[in-house]
């Protein structure tokens, strides 16, 4: 979409005992003129060498979001649930949800659902990262990190503890997609 703006400018201007009027257009084009891009500084972190730790992962990034900090603490987040030796099991977003009290003293909020695009710029825009919990269609489940939108496009960013990689995707895409559906939410706003 592109745009078009004119401002006429008036200035007054007195010299040697004469009011001079200067009068100005400028024109310029705006391409996107009501786009937006907000991007949280969220830590990018991996999940592997486990591969049933990507909620205590992504609690992990949302924790080193809220404290400032570039601390992984994963593996202690699982530890805090399953015990010291065996830990590599699932977790939920109630478990992202008391990892973040705990060692963030954040208190966010769980829904069983996706937020809508205008909830997630809301989140956003108010510093919130979102944990969500996608479910595959094979099957069993997976939990990210949202953490920006661009509006060109509707597009949504996301860090994804499996390969601790920053992705973007349409916001329809990642709602729902032949692989996957996004049905539940940790937000903080």
């Amino acid at each position: 979409m592109n745009a078009y703006f004119f401002i006429l400018l008036l200035a007054l201007h007195w010299q040697h005992g004469c009011l001079i009027t200067c009068i100005f257009l400028l024109s310029f084009q705006v391409t996107d003129a009501f786009a937006a891009r907000k991007v949280l500084s969220v830590r990018q972190y991996t999940q592997q060498p486990y591969d049933q730790l990507c909620w205590a992962t992504s609690a992990s990034m949302i924790i080193s979001f809220f404290k400032g900090d570039s601390t992984n603490r994963k593996i202690q987040i699982a530890q805090d649930k399953y015990g010291p030796t065996d830990f590599n099991h699932p977790g939920s977003l109630t478990d992202e949800k008391n990892a973040v009290i705990k060692y963030a003293n954040k208190t966010g909020s769980v829904q069983n659902n996706a937020l809508s695009y205008s909830a997630v710029q809301y989140q956003i825009n108010n510093n919130g990262p979102i944990g969500t919990a996608i479910y595959w269609s094979s099957g069993g489940g997976h939990a990210e990190v949202m953490k920006g939108y661009d509006t060109s496009g509707n597009q949504v960013l996301y860090n994804d503890p499996w390969d601790g990689l920053g992705h973007g995707a349409s916001y329809s895409y990642y709602l729902s997609n032949s692989s996957w559906t996004w049905d539940g939410s940790l937000f903080y706003k």
